[in-house]
């Protein structure tokens, strides 16, 4: 969701004496200016709030059903056998373009490459 904004944006609020006071020595603390110091605050507590009542809660049966499917996965669906196709077939291609340029697979991890010293001599 974007929002569009620009310095024309301006938010009016009335404050009391004792907020006006807090907000003062706090912002004295870090040394910022009023603004900057509200607008990074408004900031902070809107993260907070939006992550407290976005988060995801779990009673006892959904850790217990979560583990469970954990420890005991389904079969693959014909959608996640072909997006594992697609991906190997990505993965070879892209082995296959670094291959044509000296870079070597290693044997224990087939899929992370390297560039042998001997192709990085040729080059120099």
């Amino acid at each position: 969701m974007a929002i569009e904004s620009n310095k024309q944006d301006v938010l009016k609020i009335r404050m009391d004496a004792v907020t006006l006071q807090l907000l003062e020595r706090a912002r004295g603390y870090v040394d910022l200016d009023r603004n900057k110091f509200i607008r990074l605050s408004i900031r902070e507590k809107a993260d907070a709030v939006i992550s407290e009542y976005e988060k995801t809660r779990f009673n006892a049966d959904d850790w217990q059903r979560f583990f469970y499917m954990l420890d005991n996965p389904s079969e693959p669906g014909e959608h996640m056998k072909k997006a594992a196709a697609s991906y190997r077939s990505i993965i070879a291609g892209a082995a296959g373009f670094y291959q044509k340029f000296g870079f070597k697979p290693l044997l224990a991890t087939p899929n992370r490459l390297v560039l042998p010293f001997s192709a990085i001599k040729s080059l120099l």
